[in-house]
């Protein structure tokens, strides 16, 4: 299921740099970036079928998930666009910096969220969040997430909003969710390739079926599960 949010009135979610130019992923040690979107939550299975060599990921749709009623519960995910600074360090201008995707779980998420309620913060278009991911492996990876303070941090101008406006990314369509028709497909043998978007169409299409070789690559893909 997909649904649109605000910073300003969503809520914390309970857990249940990038694979190509429209990804952002957080990289070992610091990451900087400006958060210029609303969120937008959806939810992801990972399935891999009996006999298949690949893993299989879907958005869950709204109604009628056929791997909800096998018994599986979809994770949580959070996509929005950011402009990540260069050079990790909150030096670089925003109107030198590339419209992103950041997609992360519910930790990172509820850390931002945080920050937005917190008044000596506000909304997280205000300021660089300042994420540190440390460890390795899917238990061992932590991420710090921090923010500069709001009279060091350039204003996101009307100017810079156009600019964001203008790579025309919408979040909706690439989050769309799976049909049960596709997923039922896969299910019952078909292979879902009409349907699949390559890692390197993903800028332009749907994520919502794709095909990885390990849940690792989902991570290098599209970001961090945390």
């Amino acid at each position: 299921m997909s649904i649109a949010l605000d910073w300003d009135t969503a809520e914390e979610v309970a857990g249940g740099g990038g694979g190509d130019d429209l990804f952002y992923i957080l990289q070992d040690g610091l990451n900087v970036f400006r958060v210029v979107s609303n969120p937008f939550q959806f939810e992801v299975h990972f399935h891999k079928k009996k006999g298949a060599e690949k893993i299989k990921r879907f958005i869950s749709p709204k109604e009628g998930d056929p791997l909800k009623a096998m018994g599986e519960t979809p994770s949580k995910r959070i996509g929005f666009k950011v402009l990540p600074d260069n050079e990790g360090k909150g030096l670089t201008p925003l109107d030198e910096r590339l419209v992103k995707v950041l997609e992360v779980g519910p930790g990172i998420f509820n850390d931002i969220i945080k920050l937005a309620k917190d008044p000596d913060y506000g909304h997280p278009t205000n300021y660089d969040l300042k994420v540190t991911k440390s460890g390795t492996g899917k238990e061992g990876t932590k991420y710090a997430v921090l923010a500069r303070p709001v009279e060091k941090c350039e204003v996101l101008t009307d100017e810079i909003k156009e600019k964001v406006a203008e790579k025309d990314i919408d979040l909706a369509k690439i989050y769309k969710e799976s049909t049960v028709a596709e997923m039922n497909e896969y299910l019952n043998g078909g292979d879902t390739k009409n349907s699949t978007t390559t890692k390197k169409s993903t800028s332009k299409h749907t994520t919502s079926v794709q095909e990885l070789d390990s849940l690792d690559e989902n991570e290098d893909i599209f970001g961090s599960d945390s």
